[in-house]
């Protein structure tokens, strides 16, 4: 699955500059294995499109503040490529659970987006029982004109982003 979604963004999207890809190779269920065999415990990545405006960023697995700091770090880093109106498209899809303690880095990368003139929100989390509080961290920390869209599938997150 993570692999064929790589591919299929890396195809359709040639634009895209890989900034962040960092992982674990420990299995901890077969749903996190893709169809070549890996498995990953955890992992982040986190894109950048300058052509398109558009920041993709996913989870893979447990997140813990170790990999939530990291994440962090990322997304500071590209925040000078971004112009303002830039769209997030967030990957939730594969995220197991995200620690606790990681709430004070999410509303920091929040706050970091937010300032850098962040306009839309996509999300794709198919079970909305995971969305672990960020729609409401969302009214807080990215301001009332940011548009924030919630879906399952990330073929509906591609048509709003193309839309």
């Amino acid at each position: 699955m993570w692999a064929s979604l790589l591919t299929s963004i890396t195809e359709t999207r040639e634009d895209l500059r890989w900034q962040s890809i960092v992982w674990e190779e420990q299995a901890i269920s077969p749903r996190l294995q893709d169809r070549h065999g890996l498995s990953f415990r955890r992992m982040h990545l986190v894109t950048v499109s300058p052509n398109r405006d558009l920041v993709f960023l996913t989870f893979v697995g447990h997140v813990d503040l170790d990999e939530a700091k990291r994440y962090r770090r990322k997304v500071e880093a590209l925040t000078p490529e971004l112009r303002p109106g830039f769209r997030l498209l967030s990957d939730l899809s594969s995220l197991e659970e995200m620690d606790y303690s990681c709430a004070d880095e999410v509303r920091g990368v929040m706050d970091t987006l937010g300032k850098a003139g962040l306009s839309q929100v996509v999300r794709v989390i198919p079970d909305i029982s995971k969305d672990i509080g960020l729609t409401i961290m969302s009214y807080f920390h990215y301001g009332r004109g940011v548009k924030i869209h919630t879906v399952d599938s990330m073929a509906e997150a591609l048509k709003l982003i193309d839309s």
